[in-house]
């Protein structure tokens, strides 16, 4: 007797048909299994035959049409029922409601997730990005643990509300909305952080130009390594290595000489790469923190008191943790070759 081993991939695929509504026959052929197999593994996996149509107005999409329908988000044809509408109409002149396609999309199993905002990455960006990580992927903590981390951050009293949302069977981060650079109450922050924790935060008042940023990092740093050394130990001046992005203030004469003067160690970092930088996960706590409290947030006063409290509340156990992920960070962009990664 003939037995043949099915994967999972084929189980995967008998579930979306029968909740695409496929019958056991039409699901049978198209997996090249027996009717009796196909009945077997519907009733394992769901508890019994599917659903069958017991009258009422019929769906305004066909089986095959939801079919099609689900496979133009595969092939990222159109990411949310809005564009499938619209792609719908100019492809097969079939004018379909978003609504109905939302209940469609639902009915097939799909769920809608967040476009998260990226910035724009030309292959240029991606090559740097992926020579960033194969240098520097197999540092261990001992390395890490050199690095003072430090970004610029703009944040509100109230928030920008939610995003664009896209429809899939499980977070894809191949999809977004692209950013470019530049580009209620708020207010700018600079803030750096090490093995030891966070370290100063300081507000930012009007454009931060070359000589700002010197100045500011000549009152920072040493603060900082000041609060670090009541912690613990901290490395020698000569190992210490400071991250920074590319910004213009950054990597301007002025700056890049103040570094020599002071004898400063910087990281080589891509452009476009926040993802990469641990730090980045700080201010996203910090708005999630803010978004609850805003309704209580009435001034700018009020923000500064929260923002303060966050930051002198931070724990250093979860500094270590963020900094602890840049392995897998640069694994996970070796694996995009260069591309966008999930922090």
């Amino acid at each position: 007797m003939l037995h043949i081993k099915y994967t999972t991939a084929h189980f995967v695929r008998l579930k979306e048909l029968a909740k695409l509504g496929f019958s056991t026959r039409e699901i049978a052929a198209k997996l090249s299994m027996s009717k009796s197999t196909a009945a077997r593994l519907v009733k394992r996996f769901f508890g019994g035959e599917i659903e069958k149509n017991h009258g009422g107005r019929p769906p305004l999409l066909s089986l095959r049409q939801l079919s099609l329908l689900t496979r133009g988000l595969r092939q990222k044809l159109y990411t949310s029922a809005t564009e499938a509408s619209t792609y719908w109409l100019r492809a097969y002149n079939m004018q379909v409601p978003r609504q109905t396609l939302t209940r469609a999309l639902k009915r097939a199993g799909l769920k809608h997730f967040v476009k998260r905002k990226k910035p724009l990455l030309t292959k240029r960006h991606k090559l740097r990005r992926l020579e960033f990580a194969k240098r520097y992927q197999y540092w261990t903590d001992y390395q890490w643990k050199n690095v003072i981390w430090s970004d610029e951050c703009k944040v509100q009293r109230i928030g920008k509300g939610f995003g664009k949302r896209y429809w899939s069977r499980k977070p894809d981060f191949t999809i977004y909305v692209p950013t470019l650079q530049g580009g209620g109450h708020s207010v700018m922050i600079w803030g750096c952080m090490s093995w030891a924790g966070l370290g100063l935060m300081v507000y930012i008042n009007g454009t931060l130009n070359s000589d700002r940023y010197c100045n500011l990092l000549e009152e920072a740093l040493p603060g900082s390594l000041v609060k670090w050394k009541q912690k613990q130990a901290i490395p020698p001046r000569h190992r210490i290595i400071f991250q920074q992005d590319n910004a213009r203030c950054h990597t301007s004469r002025i700056t890049k000489e103040y570094f020599q003067e002071v004898g400063l160690n910087v990281l080589p970092w891509p452009a476009m790469s926040p993802d990469l930088n641990p730090i980045e996960h700080v201010w996203l706590q910090l708005k999630k923190v803010l978004d609850k409290e805003k309704h209580t947030l009435k001034t700018k006063d009020d923000l500064i008191a929260a923002i303060n409290t966050f930051w002198e509340q931070f724990p250093k156990e979860v500094v270590q943790k963020l900094i602890r992920s840049m392995p897998r960070r640069l694994q996970a962009v070796r694996n995009a070759r260069g591309g966008h990664i999930k922090y």
